[in-house]
């Protein structure tokens, strides 16, 4: 999946994506997250695997491990009884990545066994999938490769607002802005 439709879908680059599998829609629209479901349900239907990004978009926070998810997934898993392997990533630097798979598999249809609406379902596994990712991604913090290279004293971090800017230069690299990230992240309404 390549929500990064404004840079990816068209052109060559867009048909030869499609032709590997590659679905690809505008994460900064509603009507295309939801016409994006089917696909993914035809494609696990047809014994393929799915590769999403949950979140939605980089992670441009310097204190919040994972933003809040997407329910399309859920959904998508559900109508097709599929389960999600969670996968953390964390880059703590251009060159310094950790990533971390759960060891099990997340079943959100569990999670209507004991609740009254779907609704309600859905919320609780997407409220235990963020935490079994953040899980993941916090744990890279102390792998022993990682931990080294990141060990750093408060005061050696100086002013946040700084190291927050800095932080997200390095993520974004100049090919989406903080605005792009914010449009296309979840958003609750409450």
């Amino acid at each position: 999946m390549l929500g990064d439709y404004e840079n990816m879908h068209v052109g060559i680059e867009g048909f030869i994506l499609a032709l590997n599998g590659v679905i690809c829609f505008d994460m900064r629209s509603q009507n295309d997250r939801k016409r994006v479901i089917p696909a993914v349900v035809e494609r696990l239907r047809m014994g393929d695997s799915i590769l999403c990004s949950m979140e939605a978009a980089w992670n441009i926070s310097p204190n919040e491990l994972v933003y809040e998810l997407f329910y399309g997934m859920l959904s998508a898993a559900l109508k097709i009884n599929a389960v999600i392997i969670p996968v953390g990533i964390e880059r703590f630097s251009r060159n310094l990545w950790g990533v971390n798979a759960y060891e099990g598999y997340f079943d959100p249809a569990k999670y209507f066994e004991h609740s009254s609406t779907i609704d309600e379902a859905l919320q609780k596994a997407r409220y235990d999938l963020r935490q079994i990712m953040a899980d993941l991604k916090f744990s890279l913090y102390f792998h022993p490769e990682i931990f080294p290279k990141i060990q750093v004293k408060r005061n050696e971090l100086g002013d946040y607002y700084l190291y927050k800017s800095r932080f997200q230069k390095d993520i974004l690299d100049e090919y989406f802005s903080v605005n792009d990230i914010e449009e296309k992240r979840y958003h609750s309404t409450y």
